[in-house]
């Protein structure tokens, strides 16, 4: 099946990194969503409404106490991530998929589960396909990180309607986090050695062992001195990042987000600004990652935002903000350590890499959600395709202990909850249950390899290469 060249600009420009030989190539869309010029106009205000808000945060959020962060910090001495303040919310997120006819022979729609974060709990993810049989499975997708998610296969028997929607609600405790002299209320364990091989690797897209990337470093001296601390080593990269970086919306090109190109042209979004910054920490060995997701501030929650954090031993996580500035002496040093709570992570770093029935594995630098429609008649899949989103924001303050420390120092790449509610069931196929009682997945070298039948992801024993 063919797929036809997009040419509007995609939400978050998606970037296919590659796609398996026996697969055409899909478009680079965040979810399966190219958007009209009108919604491409509309996604543009709310990026720059959000970038309003989140630049126009008082300073005074940074405890008068610690004072500001000066150019020149040192971070000599003991620091530590303290929590203030809290609140639960309710963030329901909608997307609406149609075809322009009926000829859909099934719908997948795949859903990454948000991380557990030093600013963000977890407590409930539940979703609902509206009018129509839905069968889910719980998943992990092809990279080493093997980030959860889930896959939503909407149709049966070869019939799907033209039209789904699906609501997704997360319930979730956020709360502010910020970087603050003085000795931490409870030690903070070291990141295991894979853990650190995890979050130190140059991936696709932070290519920080290309030469042009390199030469950058170089060029700045963004190499951690022996004797340097990791957060006086961060602090630099931080200002290197804000100082020789203008901000630049995604504009449709295939690279964007690499740091090779982000270094070359000098430009980036937040999540081109937060990845340079992590690539730089990376090279020095050490730990950094960043979150894709939504901002969750009222009247106008949705908004798509990166962010980005890095690991400090006896310090843990700790957040940054390496956003662009728009203009020259427009840097925004209070993000550093700066974590309001105000962005709800949908997804854990970049280069997903999911299967997909057919078309095989494809990669994506980002992704919220990732719907793809199977068409009938070979009618190419992407024709006419229209997504729709919309969200909404309940929100409630919490108390918190004095000596509150940040929910978590997630040590895992990501964390599954509990499976979703609603009129979905499991798929039946994803899973192979053998003779012999064991269940593989769809990844797994021994899945369809011996006697047995398609099972839901909780009969059998699980395998102990896959996990089942």
């Amino acid at each position: 099946m063919h797929f036809p060249s997009i040419h509007t600009t995609p939400l978050i420009a998606l970037e296919p990194l590659f796609t398996s030989k026996k697969s055409p190539s899909l478009p680079y869309c965040v979810g399966a969503g190219c958007l009209s010029v009108r919604d491409n106009i509309r996604r543009r205000r709310q990026i720059l409404t959000f970038l309003a808000v989140f630049a126009a945060l008082p300073f005074a959020l940074r405890p008068a106490a610690a004072g500001p962060i000066t150019e020149t910090e040192t971070f000599a001495g003991p620091y530590h991530v303290e929590v203030k303040r809290a609140r639960q919310i309710t963030f329901t997120y909608t997307i609406s998929a149609e075809t322009p006819d009926d000829r859909v022979e099934k719908w997948v729609v795949n859903l990454p589960e948000p991380p557990a974060t030093g600013s963000q709990k977890i407590d409930q993810v539940d979703f609902t396909v509206e009018g129509s049989a839905a069968e889910w499975a719980e998943r992990k997708e092809e990279s080493a990180l093997k980030r959860p998610f889930r896959t939503v296969v909407v149709g049966k028997d070869g019939v799907a309607p033209g039209k789904i929607t699906i609501t997704m609600i997360y319930k979730a405790t956020m709360s502010d986090r910020r970087l603050v002299a003085g000795k931490p209320p409870e030690a903070v364990s070291n990141l295991s050695a894979d853990e650190v091989m995890a979050w130190t690797a140059a991936t696709p897209t932070c290519d920080y062992l290309d030469t042009e990337v390199q030469a950058w470093i170089e060029k700045h001296g963004l190499t951690k001195a022996t004797e340097e601390s990791t957060l006086r080593f961060a602090w630099r990269v931080f200002q290197a990042v804000q100082k020789n970086l203008r901000y630049e919306l995604p504009n449709g090109e295939a690279n964007f987000f690499r740091c090779s190109r982000t270094v070359k042209t000098g430009k980036g979004d937040c999540g081109a600004s937060n990845l340079l910054f992590c690539a730089a920490l990376r090279n020095s060995g050490i730990p950094a990652r960043v979150y894709c997701g939504r901002g969750v501030i009222n009247p106008n929650p949705g908004a798509s935002h990166s962010r980005g954090e890095f690991y400090a031993n006896g310090v843990g996580w700790v957040p940054v903000d390496a956003t662009a500035p728009t203009r020259d002496g427009g840097e925004r040093f209070e993000r550093f350590g700066n974590d309001p709570g105000l962005y709800f992570a949908t997804s854990l770093d970049t280069d997903w890499q999911i299967e997909l029935p057919v078309y095989g594995v494809q990669r994506l630098t980002w992704i919220h959600q990732y719907a793809v429609p199977y068409r009938l008649k070979r009618k190419p899949t992407w024709e006419g395709f229209k997504l729709r989103e919309s969200f909404a924001l309940n929100e409630q303050s919490v108390s918190l202990p004095s000596n509150a420390t940040p929910f978590t120092n997630p040590s895992a790449p990501a964390q599954a909850v509990s499976p979703a509610s609603g009129n979905a069931s499991p798929i039946q196929g994803m899973f192979w249950l053998t003779e012999s009682g064991k269940r593989h997945n769809s990844t797994c070298r021994f899945y369809k390899k011996s006697k047995g039948k398609p099972c839901g992801s909780h009969e059998g024993t699980p395998c102990g290469t896959c996990g089942g």
